[in-house]
Order: C-alpha cells, then structure tokens, then sequence
C-alpha cells in the first residue's frame, strides 16, 4: 500500500511540474486553439495536455523498471 501511494504522490508530483514547465512553451510555440466558430470555450486553450500526461507516465513508470 505505501509503494502505490508513493507511485500516486509521485505521478501528481511529476503532473503538477510538468504542466508548469510546458504551459508557457505552448503559448510561445503557438500550441493554442482559438475560439471561434463551434468552439466553446472564450479565451485560447493551451494544447499541451496530453504530451504532459504522457511525460507524467514515462517519468513515474521508468524507475519501476523490469525488477526481480
């Protein structure tokens, strides 16, 4: 039980740091959707997302490794 809330503890760790780091990367890429048209939202969304969780994934489940 205490390995899977470290694991927990660190994957929202890691998530939390992530989103930090690439949130102004995508402004300054341009990695924005406008509103406009049949979009909902009123001011531009970052599109960063899902390269976030996927780096979340990578960072938390790489020290597991294969192990005994």
């Amino acid at each position: 039980m205490d390995n899977l809330l470290g694991f927990l503890s660190a994957g929202f760790i890691s998530s939390v740091v992530i989103m930090n780091l690439l949130l102004p990367l995508a402004w300054r890429v341009g990695l924005v959707d406008n509103p406009g048209g049949r979009k909902q939202h009123a001011s531009p969304t970052p599109l960063i997302g899902g390269l976030a969780i996927y780096l979340t994934l990578i960072c938390v489940t790489l020290p597991m490794g294969s192990g005994p």
